[in-house]
């Protein structure tokens, strides 16, 4: 094996995978001196002017994992797209042949909207999590990916003298507001130097939060960190994509009072933190443990204000699923609050897939839609675990899974006075929360 052979097998490899692709009956295929383009015989959308694209950078060494990943996502879309010609014609991009903006470039897909450019934004950043590559000087980094880049600028441009003029210098028009939240997020080389951190309030293999003093508003503040790659499941998502989903949660909850506000988020290197409001209170495990003997009624009051919460966040759109007790903040005023958006779902947007999570014992690990569903059943255990608190209160810091789904079968809850309210959540059979609701108050009603 020689420099030379080796070099050639790559070459052989990408024109093999280009070739299948021009082949496809789907597309016309046009090429101009190093590019060729895909442009879906199906499409139904036009294209602007000029809009926000998506590249994928590439080097010679992975252009055909890039590709091959790339193309079997993309042929089950009708969007246009063009990639470069060759092995050589990407060889000459890296060095900056065509110039030093170019660098880096080697897919550049024409989304038609808005909404097909985020979700394609994010499910690149998911698609190619594993890929490393070279930085786009013109272009703006997708969170921390590194292969997935975008800008504003020409796409069919055909008036050169009323458009904005694409210099590829990342610079955006005034007029246009970016709708990618992660365009507007800082990066820094160093945690800002009026947080003053106070402590580590926990650290994991899923994030670390800590209690840091923000010397601008004067405040005690909980600082939410999470690395790249840190926490992955099999389908790309990683501890850092779902902190964003959380930010973008306590965006839209930002006027209701029982979720902390959002007070800033920034990147330092391949670290992302959210800056989050102090919630003053204990946590519903602390609480429980503080009053062993809690009375059935303020275990159903706890329950209801719960639900109540839940359903406000499903008319925003949100299915909270990551019912703990350590997630419910009790208030000295006896209020109830919610912690941990990054297990999410926000109806209407992109999510990541679905899968099995949350606190042990508060799922059902064969439903891994997360839908209403999934929350009635978390509710519904935290119930059955507030009734039966003094048997179960050890295992909350085991980790003891198996065991807590011995607590989700009939045989243990069967002499419990809400024994109805159970089955039928764990077999998923009420409508929704308030048919929950409706059914736990009933059932308290009865024996009282």
């Amino acid at each position: 094996m020689t420099y030379n052979s080796d070099k050639r097998n790559l070459q052989i490899q990408y024109q093999a995978l280009l070739d299948n692709a021009k082949q496809s009956p789907e597309y016309y295929v046009e090429e101009n001196e190093c590019w060729t383009f895909f442009r879906s015989r199906k499409s139904t959308g036009r294209l602007p002017s000029q809009g926000f694209k998506i590249h994928l950078s590439a080097t010679i060494c992975n252009l055909n994992t890039i590709f091959e990943l790339f193309y079997n996502y993309i042929k089950s879309t009708n969007l246009e797209w063009k990639v470069m010609k060759s092995f050589r014609d990407l060889e000459r991009q890296n060095i900056g042949f065509n110039d030093f903006s170019q660098i880096g470039k080697f897919i550049t897909i024409y989304p038609y909207n808005d909404e097909i450019f985020l979700k394609l934004l994010y499910d690149f950043g998911l698609l190619f999590k594993h890929q490393d590559s070279i930085s786009i000087p013109s272009d703006f980094r997708f969170m921390q990916s590194k292969i997935v880049y975008y800008r504003y600028g020409d796409i069919l441009a055909d008036d050169k003298e009323t458009s904005f003029i694409d210099k590829r210098d990342r610079k955006i028009p005034d007029n246009i507001v970016v709708p990618v939240t992660d365009y507007y997020v800082a990066r820094y080389s160093a945690i800002p130097q009026h947080l003053i951190i106070l402590e580590i309030v926990k650290q994991s293999g899923k994030n670390t939060v800590l209690k840091a003093f923000d010397t601008k508003i004067r405040e005690v503040v909980f600082l939410k960190e999470a690395t790249y790659l840190s926490n992955i499941d099999i389908y790309g998502t990683d501890s850092l994509d779902r902190l964003a989903v959380e930010k973008r949660v306590l965006m839209k909850t930002n006027d209701l009072q029982f979720i902390p506000k959002l007070l800033d988020d920034f990147y330092v290197e391949d670290h992302y933190f959210l800056e989050i409001q102090q919630i003053k209170g204990e946590s519903l495990l602390d609480f429980m443990q503080k009053n062993l003997n809690l009375d059935i009624y303020s275990k159903v009051q706890i329950v209801k204000k719960l639900i109540d919460r839940l359903e406000v966040l499903l008319k925003l759109g949100i299915i909270y699923v990551d019912i703990s007790f350590s997630n419910i903040i009790i208030t000295e005023d006896g209020e109830i609050n919610l912690i941990d958006f990054e297990y999410c779902k926000i109806l209407g947007e992109w999510n990541p897939p679905d899968i099995i999570a949350g606190c042990i014992g508060f799922y059902d690990p064969q439903y891994t839609t997360v839908d209403e569903n999934r929350t009635i059943f978390a509710v519904a255990a935290l119930l059955l675990y507030m009734e039966k608190f003094t048997v179960v209160k050890k295992l909350f810091k085991s980790k003891d899974e198996e065991r807590f789904l011995d607590f989700l079968k009939e045989n243990f809850y069967v002499d419990t006075i809400f024994y109805h309210i159970y089955r039928n959540a764990f077999l998923h059979k009420f409508k929704n929360l308030a048919d929950l609701r409706e059914s736990i108050l009933d059932e308290y009603n009865c024996i009282k």
